[in-house]
């Protein structure tokens, strides 16, 4: 998977204010340490200051905020280095449960808020963050409210049904990885049970249920020794598993075509999707969609169905080494290519909205959606960070279709059983789900619709789909099939999940059995005072075969009226 940034963000320095004494909240001092995130506890986090959330805050089953739920704890731990801010939840709960939306307080969840400057003001300024961790693909929002982190990235496991381990990396926008450095942090875990229902909230420095709406109810984090580093952002990463956010800004180097000297604003329609590493080779057409100022006039229409019209549509000049008027004359390029760290740098772009459209995907990568940008403030020496967007890799389910061999009809039967191999790791595809109960999936069953479909997307790579049980009437396959999954295998979008859909079918000869009839009977072979015969087979015997009762097609295929299919009639 990709993370583009489209241009390139311009670093600026902030001022780090210490946390004023007279606040309230928890403490909590951050040790010195390196973590890698992958949902396991590592030694590292022996040296953590492990705390419980020990207030229960809200929620329908609430008593009071010092009587916690005996099914539910959470425990909540901080390391750091000189790049990164390192977050451990250790998580027990009877049930976990994820019905609600994308970062839902309805889904068993930790919302971590974080407070760089940790000075009080009212909560989401620049570098205030409510972030949502959900241990379900997709499910998290970074951030829910305020500012993004400069990077981050996010692994969980479920070592057992109950249990659930949460690791965060957080990159700071500017607080200063060294030691002593203080600001606000503080932790809830919400605890949902099917339904989209929260029984208990649970917090670790706020106990008024506040911790959304005031951030003095946080608590307190101090940096321990061992850290040397400067104020943050750390480069982004291009290791496998690392979330990597870079942002879009713009700026401006000629007031006068601009007529105005105030901030750029932006504005983002399109909700990010989950990355883990960077990417090259995407490129990308900006348009416009309502005039601005400035001399451009490209504006495009939209079809009967909405949507933009792009193939009728000229892209604005967005690229090359032409600046100001230049630029608004049309000369220079009208793509921009991401380079090897997965970035897109575009010239000085006069007011209005814009469309960016990604015009090249690199090979397996999903891609982006078009979104608009909004340009109708001026700032030429402070450029304002805007949006990050992202391609995915590619991903898809797996639909297994079971027919009958000499119909090349779904054999609509259930309870047909396969596994699937993983060829390039060597070993058996295992799916969790966690509704209405966490199960761990080793076998997979079509249902009476004579498919199945993996619950989980599989990444990229070769697979092979075992048959361990063929469907009543039918002879067990031994073939192995191969299939796979890449963006140029032919696949379906399901309309309903947008996921892509790989289909494999697999057919299987139905059983049946040859009948062999023997004629016999007595011959006259001999005469001697009276008739001698011998038994022996008898040539030219006709017969005929009936039904002794109704017999149907094998694969409970059905005519129009809604009956079986009717192969032989009684």
């Amino acid at each position: 998977m990709k993370k583009i940034s489209l241009i390139v963000l311009c670093a600026c320095m902030a001022v780090l204010l210490a946390v004023g004494a007279s606040a309230l909240g928890e403490e909590m001092t951050v040790a010195y340490g390196t973590v890698k995130i992958d949902g396991v506890i590592d030694d590292v986090w022996a040296s953590a200051d492990r705390q419980q959330l020990g207030y229960c805050k809200a929620g329908d089953l609430k008593v009071n905020a010092s009587t916690l739920p005996e099914d539910c704890t959470v425990y909540a731990s901080m390391l750091y280095d000189d790049t990164a801010l390192y977050f451990l939840f250790e998580i027990t709960d009877n049930e976990f449960a994820f019905e609600s939306s994308v970062g839902d307080w309805k889904n068993d969840s930790i919302y971590l808020y974080v407070d760089e400057i940790g000075d009080g003001d009212p909560t989401w300024t620049d570098q205030q963050a409510q972030i949502a961790l959900i241990p379900e693909d997709g499910w998290e929002m970074i951030p829910r409210k305020g500012a993004t982190p400069a990077d981050y990235e996010l692994a969980y496991d479920f070592p057992t049904a109950t249990t659930c381990v949460m690791e965060f990396k957080y990159v700071p926008r500017v607080l200063a990885l060294k030691e002593g450095t203080e600001f606000t942090v503080d932790f809830q875990y919400n605890d949902s049970v099917p339904g989209a229902i929260r029984e208990y909230c649970l917090g670790w420095s706020d106990e008024t249920d506040d911790a959304s709406n005031n951030s003095i109810c946080w608590g307190f984090a101090t940096l321990g020794a061992g850290g040397n580093g400067a104020a943050a952002s750390a480069p982004a990463s291009s290791e496998p598993g690392n979330w990597v956010n870079t942002n879009f800004t713009a700026s401006f180097d000629d007031p006068d075509w601009h007529d105005s000297a105030d901030d750029i604003e932006f504005e983002d329609s399109y909700v990010a999707d989950e990355t883990n590493c960077l990417m090259n080779d995407g490129s990308y057409y900006v348009f416009l969609k309502n005039f601005g100022k400035g001399d451009y006039s490209v504006e495009f229409e939209t079809k009967e169905d909405g949507s933009y019209d792009f193939d009728n549509a000229t892209p604005i000049v967005i690229g090359g080494k032409v600046t100001g008027k230049e630029a608004a004359e049309g000369k220079g390029e009208t793509t921009i290519y991401t380079d090897k760290k997965g970035h897109a740098v575009s010239i000085p772009i006069p007011y209005g909205t814009y469309i960016v459209v990604e015009s090249v995907t690199p090979h397996n990568m999903e891609t982006v959606k078009p979104f608009e940008v909004r340009i109708t403030e001026h700032k030429p020496d402070e450029p304002l960070v805007w949006r990050v967007f992202i391609d995915r890799e590619f991903s898809a389910k797996l639909r297994i279709i079971k027919k009958d061999d000499e119909t090349k009809k779904p054999v609509l039967l259930p309870k047909t059983e396969f596994k699937v191999y993983d060829m390039d790791h060597q070993k058996y595809v295992e799916q969790v789900t966690n509704y209405p109960s966490t199960v761990t999936h080793k076998s997979y069953f079509t249902d009476e619709n004579g498919y199945l479909i993996l619950p989980n997307n599989l990444k990229i790579g070769h697979y092979r789909i075992e048959e361990i049980t063929a469907p009543n009437g039918y002879v067990l396959n031994h073939n192995a099939f191969e299939v796979l999954i890449d963006s140029n295998t032919a696949y379906q979008m399901d309309q309903a999940s947008g996921d892509a859909i790989i289909e494999a079918v697999i057919e299987n000869q139905p059983v049946k059995g040859m009948l062999t009839i023997k004629k016999a009977g007595e011959v006259l072979t001999s005469f001697d005072k009276d008739f001698g015969y011998e038994m022996t087979s008898l040539a030219d015997a006709e017969f005929k075969l009936f039904a002794a009762e109704d017999i149907y097609s094998p694969d409970w295929q059905r005519d129009e009226n809604g009956n079986r299919v009717l192969i032989y009639a009684k």
